[in-house]
């Protein structure tokens, strides 16, 4: 049977160990949030890392996605009234489609690299530039002319909606533009993800980001609870995710970083991901589930319908 793995955060083991050292599981909306973030700062592989990190999917017989460009997919078994009680036909339902946000650290995914040539050229310019996190985020110049990364937001901000179904990236922009009515005090990235749909309350039912636009504007106009109710779905807490998307936003300026100051490439990038889903494939759900000795479980209650 299927077991859906929502949130796990995986705690450090000695390097050997790959099922419990240095994975992360989130719902996608850490990728939706981390990608917006990073877009805003001009972290220029942001979307593209988030959303290739974003693209999990497990199902034994259909793949369907609308995009703005049409329908691709497929299927392998359709419904006809004689096969009503086939099991085998409709695994689908059963194991549908499903999406999780998944990343390694990226020293650790150096660290295991077998490119060889690669680690090499990457020591040699971070030695010669020192302590790469010294260097300002402000002096972090666009990308040389030749590098092309091509970043459509209507594409992507289609396949963060697709992939969002736990609905937890609406309850993130839902919930963050309630606080932001009610005069809270929200730090950087909370306002950036705050104020990247929605703008002023403008619904366009022909826009690809239309359902994160009704999400602001549900959280605007209907409160904290209209949120909570609306998007039930989503079982992780705004306040988690914003810790863990802060971290992923860490992760990839470290990358966007190395990759200014050429100590990476693109195809450095590419290939660390390429392995990052090979590890990760190769890990059973018993390594993951082992839970290191110092774990400890936690708790809360719900009081007038919100965490306390």
């Amino acid at each position: 049977f299927t077991i859906l793995l929502t949130l796990m955060l995986v705690a450090d083991l000695p390097f050997p160990s790959l099922g419990q050292g240095q994975h992360f599981f989130g719902p996608p909306a850490i990728g939706f949030g981390a990608g917006v973030v990073g877009h805003e700062k001009n972290f220029q592989v942001a979307s593209s890392i988030v959303s290739r990190r974003s693209s999990r999917s497990y199902s034994h017989q259909s793949f369907i996605q609308a995009t703005p460009s049409g329908v691709t997919g497929y299927r392998t078994s359709t419904y006809t009234a004689t096969n009503h009680y086939q099991t085998a036909n409709h695994i689908s339902y059963y194991q549908p489609n499903q999406y999780h946000y998944h990343s390694t650290p990226w020293s650790y995914r150096w660290g295991r690299s077998a490119d060889l040539e690669a680690r090499q050229r990457r020591e040699a310019k971070l030695e010669q530039l020192g302590d790469i996190n010294t260097i300002p985020t402000s002096s972090i110049s666009q990308l040389a002319a030749n590098v092309s990364i091509a970043y459509q937001p209507q594409v992507w901000a289609n396949d963060m909606v697709y992939k969002d179904q736990d609905d937890c990236s609406k309850r993130l922009l839902c919930e963050l533009n309630a606080k932001l009515v009610e005069g809270q005090w929200l730090a950087e990235n909370e306002r950036i993800i705050a104020n990247a749909f929605g703008k002023n309350n403008d619904i366009d039912i022909a826009a690809e980001t239309l359902e994160f636009d009704l999400a602001v504007v549900l959280g605007k106009q209907g409160g904290m609870k209209r949120c909570e109710l609306s998007y039930r779905r989503c079982e992780t807490p705004v306040v988690e995710m914003i810790k863990m998307i802060n971290l992923e936003v860490e992760e990839l300026e470290m990358i966007n970083k190395e990759l200014d100051q050429g100590a990476v490439n693109i195809g450095d990038i590419d290939n660390r991901l390429e392995e990052e889903d090979e590890e990760v494939n190769k890990i059973s759900l018993e390594d993951l589930i082992k839970a290191p000795k110092s774990a400890q479980d936690s708790y809360w209650w719900l009081k007038d319908g919100f965490v306390a």
